[in-house]
């Protein structure tokens, strides 16, 4: 996530300079990790081995500066680092056994695929993406393009590693309606994909200082 935006996202109600202070303790405390938006492993999505690569301390100048304004390519971006991490887990107490992933695959376009076909991936356990490949709130899942890959270990994310995972991969046919409310089915699909809590005191003001 860009530098600039986690005004909203981390530490909601401290002014700049308070919350340029609680990123320059973070990032040499390990507990966040900072890159360039044009590191190689951001713009290429590598973000498995974000924790194997080196990265930066900036000063609390740089922090503050790139927190107000937007710096391009050079922009600094943020990922959860071990310390983070585990902090996190204490709070949020994920179920990892619900833990499922659902994103688009926007590289494959063939001339056949528009805006109403796609072609998509889930990830997660396999009895989870059995079930989640039939609750997808705007994709109806087409019978036949699923191809599974099973992995052992299972990089959930690039800093937790689970025992094993699966990930399927298949065609929808899409739905581009664009609505105010969310729909019965969307309703469904976030209490389906739902797998971890969002405790209050993450939402209070300098929680994480």
């Amino acid at each position: 996530m860009p530098l600039y935006a986690v005004i909203s996202d981390l530490a909601r109600g401290l002014d700049v300079s308070s919350l340029a202070a609680l990123l320059d303790r973070m990032f040499r405390s390990g507990e966040l990790l900072c890159f360039r938006f044009r590191d190689p492993l951001v713009t290429c999505g590598l973000f498995e081995h974000l924790l194997e690569s080196p990265h930066l301390t900036p000063s609390v100048e740089e922090i503050s500066s790139h927190l107000t304004e937007d710096h391009g390519q050079d922009a600094f971006v943020y990922g959860i680092g071990p310390l983070g991490a585990k902090r996190w887990e204490e709070v949020a107490k994920p179920k990892w056994d619900r833990y499922i992933e659902f994103e688009r695959d926007y590289e494959y376009a063939p001339s056949e695929f528009n805006a109403t076909m796609g072609k998509f991936f889930l990830k997660g356990q396999r009895t989870r993406l059995e079930e989640g490949l039939f609750l997808l709130p705007n994709e109806q899942f087409m019978p036949g393009s699923d191809v599974w890959e099973h992995f052992m270990p299972w990089p959930a994310t690039y800093w937790k590693t689970l025992e094993e995972g699966d990930c399927i991969t298949f065609n929808a046919q899409i739905d581009p309606t664009v609505r105010v409310e969310l729909t019965l089915k969307e309703e469904k699909w976030a209490a389906f994909s739902r797998w971890y809590d969002f405790p209050e005191e993450f939402k209070q003001s300098g929680y994480w200082s």
